[in-house]
């Protein structure tokens, strides 16, 4: 008789602790649903943020057909990456063999009709003169320490002749004519690689780096190969921009 109350105690005592651990059970799992939410909710922004990243990203340039561009049908050019991911053009023609050989380039933008009236600037040819001359190599020889630059007007366009070592590692210069207002005729930036040696692999193998800032849009570019004043052959590419 006298166990009995004790035994009841214990169940009373027992039943109580369960509604206790039950309610807690409940809340934590309540926190945890709301913890989650909170969670998902904080994801949010960054999907958003990969959506408008993949929606900013640059439209790729028209689809063009080896028969759709001009010029020589011969091997001579491409674009191509480096290792470090950036376009050049590649020039695979015995480019030493010729007296003061140059190259041209032109970008074209990928509505403009690919004829020949668009025509170069024979550079090496008619404009390469006296001062200007002089510049080009004064600006390639000191290239080997440090980058240089130097502006000039040439056949009545502004022009930049830049100098610094190439991904070759070695001295080299180009001749830059920046885009001009899109009311002018022929207001496409143009580049033009002289003397070629700093930029050789080898006696029939070029590679040259058309500088970023003037050939960031995708479209098309127009290559000339020139013997001094000669135009030996040319050919357009397609270019992918530098972005």
């Amino acid at each position: 008789m006298v166990k009995r109350p004790l035994m009841k105690t214990l169940i009373v005592v027992s039943l109580a602790a369960s509604l206790v651990l039950g309610f807690r059970g409940r809340n934590v799992a309540a926190a945890e649903t709301g913890k989650a939410a909170k969670t998902a909710g904080k994801s949010a922004p960054g999907a958003k943020a990969a959506k408008a990243s993949r929606d900013a990203a640059p439209k790729a340039a028209k689809h063009w057909e080896e028969a759709e561009l001009g010029g020589t049908r011969e091997p001579y050019a491409e674009v191509t990456l480096i290792p470090t991911g950036r376009p050049v053009l590649a020039i695979h023609y015995p480019w030493r063999v010729h007296s003061r050989p140059s190259v041209e380039v032109r970008w074209m933008a990928d509505d403009e009709p690919d004829t020949t009236e668009i025509r170069p600037l024979q550079f090496v040819g008619s404009l390469m003169r006296g001062e200007i001359t002089s510049a080009v190599y004064d600006v390639r020889d000191k290239a080997a320490d440090t980058p240089v630059s130097r502006q000039m007007n040439i056949g009545g366009r502004a022009a930049e002749i830049f100098g610094d070592r190439n991904s070759l590692g070695q001295p080299a210069s180009m001749i830059v004519f920046p885009e001009r207002s899109l009311d002018m005729a022929d207001h496409a930036a143009r580049v033009v690689f002289f003397p070629l040696e700093g930029w050789a692999l080898d006696r029939s193998s070029l590679r040259l780096e058309l500088p970023a800032a003037h050939f960031s849009k995708p479209g098309r570019i127009r290559v000339w190969f020139y013997r001094e004043g000669n135009l030996l052959w040319w050919k357009t590419l397609v270019w992918p921009g530098t972005k």
